[in-house]
């Protein structure tokens, strides 16, 4: 399956849920820093605390990561004052069922096996340090997230390559890092 989103779906979205179930599938509407985000409650959820993040959902954007994305997780990241807090993107052709943009954000008991994993500066692109994880079974590409966010232009350069060649890229956001997982999907 392909990471390219097809068209905006104007039946299964999660403006269109909101319409059909009421006020009950909305925990919050925010205006943060100028941008609408609203909270979703997920009716499919992995763990006991699993929201849905819908960044501006009235602008209709594809599961599609961009800066909107970024911006809208780092705000959430922000606002939240627990370290348990993951924030978390599944790309079209990914794990994503619904093709209207959206994050996922988990609180967890315990530190995740990422968190406690030794990173090794690989390389630096536009004066941040790139991580990779040792002994991790999956491959990832780590940047560490700093206070100017200077780590955001290689970091979305990077994801944009992965988009550019169609290659699935769930991200993850844990502590003072942000993870990406370049996977190939095959289909047979």
């Amino acid at each position: 399956p392909s990471v390219i989103p097809p068209p905006y779906n104007t039946e299964k979205n999660f403006n269109k849920f909101l319409e059909d179930e009421g006020p009950r599938r909305r925990l919050l509407d925010l205006v943060i820093d100028g941008r609408h985000i609203a909270i979703d409650i997920n009716k499919n959820p992995t763990t006991r605390y699993h929201i849905l993040i819908i960044p501006e959902p009235e602008n209709e954007y594809v599961q599609y990561f961009n800066e909107v994305a970024l911006d809208t997780m780092l705000i959430i990241r922000r606002l939240s004052k627990s370290a348990r807090l993951k924030l978390g993107f599944n790309p079209w052709g990914g794990l994503a069922s619904v093709n209207h943009l959206h994050l996922q954000g988990n609180y967890y008991d315990e530190v995740m096996p990422l968190e406690d994993t030794d990173r090794r500066i690989e390389f630096r692109a536009m004066g941040t340090d790139v991580y990779t994880l040792v002994s991790y079974p999956a491959s990832l590409c780590g940047f560490e997230i700093d206070r100017e966010n200077k780590f955001s232009r290689p970091f979305l350069t990077a994801v944009q390559l992965l988009q550019k060649e169609d290659i699935s890229h769930p991200i993850s956001m844990l502590g003072n890092f942000v993870y990406i997982r370049p996977e190939v999907v095959r289909t047979n």
